[in-house]
């Protein structure tokens, strides 16, 4: 049986992931964030793994998560729009950085107004 790999969390949102060893940012609060190794757990709690399931849902604007968390999901695309703005104002990304961020923020509230529907 081969080596279990290392587990990675990001310090922002807590997801976890199993990695290679190296450096490591979060796909989904951003590059400034940078996951840290952990120690792995027994088992994960159900809060745990739906937040996983939920992060992977956003990643992926998976119509039907985004339904079922809907209120979550609208929290979420505040937080990164709020980011953003922060982020435009200190310049902390490069111009296309930005816009790749702006391009799936708008992708997300698309996939929010049809999940409201």
């Amino acid at each position: 049986m081969g080596e279990k790999l290392p587990i990675y969390q990001c310090p922002k949102c807590g997801r976890r992931v199993e990695l290679p060893e190296g450096t490591y940012y979060c796909k989904i609060c951003g590059p400034e964030y940078i996951l840290v190794p952990v120690e792995p757990e027994e088992e994960e709690s159900i809060e745990e793994l739906e937040k996983e399931i939920l992060h992977q849902a956003i990643y992926r604007l998976d119509k039907e998560m985004i339904k079922k968390h809907l209120p979550a999901v609208k929290e979420i695309a505040r937080t990164i729009e709020e980011e953003l703005r922060a982020a435009k104002h200190v310049r902390l990304f490069s111009p296309e950085s930005l816009e790749e961020i702006e391009t799936k923020l708008e992708m997300l509230k698309k996939a929010i107004r049809e999940a409201e529907k």
